[in-house]
């Protein structure tokens, strides 16, 4: 049972921080899980070195962007958006819980992500590493639309340019 004692004294610290300072609590999260979860991408599904003199050395500088992109967008944007849901849920939806959670998830499934969450995503962690904007742009349209799109596109784009 004492090997259970740190983890709940944790999670119970991390809370009563949560609740007392919420803002900095959550931008420490996002980026630290932004951070973390890259790390751990890169060593175990890339095969890149945590050891520095390695030629496979993980790229810092991507886990930063995700990091500060954690910070700022789902530690920050996030948390306040996700507060308005319920005061944007249609009176038809609020009486019942089911309803106004298919509610919050359907906004945040096709609105806020589609719209908001993805292009932010490409444009920050993008534009953190040096890409540019039709860099970004065009990563965009390739993982949302595929290939063929982001050829259509950037031709239609640099004839109108």
């Amino acid at each position: 049972m004492s090997l259970l004692r740190f983890p709940i004294r944790l999670i119970q610290s991390y809370n009563i921080l949560l609740q007392k300072h919420p803002t900095p609590v959550n931008f420490i999260t996002g980026g630290t899980l932004g951070f973390v979860g890259d790390v751990i991408c890169q060593v175990g599904l890339e095969g890149k070195k945590l050891d520095k003199s390695s030629s496979e050395f993980i790229d810092i500088r991507r886990s930063l962007s995700l990091s500060i992109f954690g910070s700022f967008y789902s530690g920050g944007i996030c948390v306040r958006l996700y507060s308005l849901y319920p005061h944007l849920t249609p009176s038809f939806a609020k009486s019942r819980q089911l309803f106004k959670g298919m509610w919050a998830s359907g906004m945040d499934n096709f609105i806020h992500v589609p719209f908001c969450y993805t292009p932010m995503f490409y444009f920050i962690t993008d534009g953190i590493k040096g890409v540019s904007f039709e860099g970004s742009l065009g990563k965009l349209i390739i993982f949302t639309f595929g290939t063929h799109a982001r050829s259509n596109f950037l031709t239609n784009y640099n004839s109108a340019s």
